[in-house]
């Protein structure tokens, strides 16, 4: 009796090792995944945020463009105005 005692405690003891050592690889397991995703989130979002300056440049070289290309018009538009005026000065001279 004191024999099959002693084997049942060895076999529960056993048992409980085996678990324990699962349950800890279980928990490696979970912590490389976590960490994995941690990366992943962090280039996700350094990506996020290069689109995100891209995006603001892109709008204020759209800005920018924009005022320089009104300029230019006006600019282009007043050598006109005078290309015609020097053009009727010297038809009626």
């Amino acid at each position: 009796m004191l024999i099959l005692l002693c084997l049942m405690v060895v076999v529960f003891v056993l048992v409980v090792f085996v678990f324990e050592r699962n349950f800890r690889r279980e928990q490696q397991r979970f912590a490389q995944r976590i960490q994995l995703m941690q990366e992943s989130i962090v280039a996700h979002h350094l990506e996020y945020e290069r689109q995100k300056i891209k995006l603001q440049l892109c709008d204020d070289f759209k800005d920018e463009f924009s005022k320089r290309r009104t300029t230019i018009g006006e600019s282009i538009f007043a050598l006109h105005v005078q290309m015609f005026e020097i053009i009727n000065a010297s038809k009626t001279d």
